[in-house]
């Protein structure tokens, strides 16, 4: 069985295991295992009793473990529920620090924008900026929504006072290739490519592309070899 404890009014819950062999849990990452089983729990408990859900939620799970809940179930596209774990946390004010918040309401942005409920997301993401006006997460996403409306100024307004990085460096160059502008792209892509510990499949398409435009097929041929390696799943690339 999983036990909780409060450490506040040592109230403790408990639930079963699922009962699979041994083995399973010598060979998993055991506190992956154990999010994902509570996680479970929860969801199956909310939709059968939502107070008793909420009662369990608050009185027996810390505030860390139910963020990383909630950063968990939106990272499988369970945009409900960690919504749903977030707001939990926020009507029982257990997020009261401001770096908490900042990543409750970065999550909620998150998970807005991928349920396309734009309105709300750029309201989540704007009170972020009321505790951290330069807050990464925010101000990237609020320029990539801009970008989605080709709102180019309004993006590289939003990122100007943002330190570099190859976030930035990719917003930026998709801004100017948006515009047509290629040779400012191309620099500010093969900064980010330059800076970037991984392939980044949107800037290795993005610069693929200046590149022929800029009649610079030398060039060009690498990154999509690259990408096909890399990426050749992708029916863009296997048509390239």
């Amino acid at each position: 069985r999983f036990v909780f404890r409060n450490l506040t009014n040592q109230k403790t819950a408990s639930f079963p295991l699922t009962e699979y062999a041994i083995d399973y849990y010598r060979n998993i990452a055991f506190p992956t295992f154990m999010i994902n089983e509570l996680s479970g729990f929860l969801s199956s408990l909310y939709f059968h009793n939502r107070g008793d859900a909420n009662a369990y939620i608050m009185g027996s799970v810390s505030r860390d473990v139910m963020l990383t809940m909630a950063d968990t179930a939106s990272a499988r596209g369970d945009f409900f529920k960690s919504n749903h774990i977030v707001y939990s946390l926020i009507a029982q004010k257990k997020a009261t620090d401001a770096a908490s918040a900042v990543r409750m309401y970065n999550l909620l942005g998150n998970n807005k924008y991928n349920e396309y409920r734009m309105e709300e997301a750029r309201e989540e993401f704007n009170k972020v900026l009321v505790l951290d006006q330069n807050n990464l997460d925010a101000n990237i996403a609020l320029a990539s929504m801009m970008l989605d409306f080709n709102d180019y100024e309004g993006a590289m307004n939003q990122l100007k006072s943002l330190p570099p990085s190859d976030r930035v460096f990719l917003l930026q160059g998709q801004v100017f290739y948006g515009m047509g502008e290629y040779t400012p792209a191309k620099e500010l892509l093969e900064k980010c490519k330059t800076l970037s510990k991984n392939d980044q499949y949107i800037q290795q398409v993005i610069l693929g592309a200046i590149y022929l435009e800029l009649d610079e097929p030398q060039k060009a041929m690498p990154v999509y070899r690259n990408l096909y390696t890399n990426f050749s799943k992708s029916d863009d690339i296997r048509y390239l």
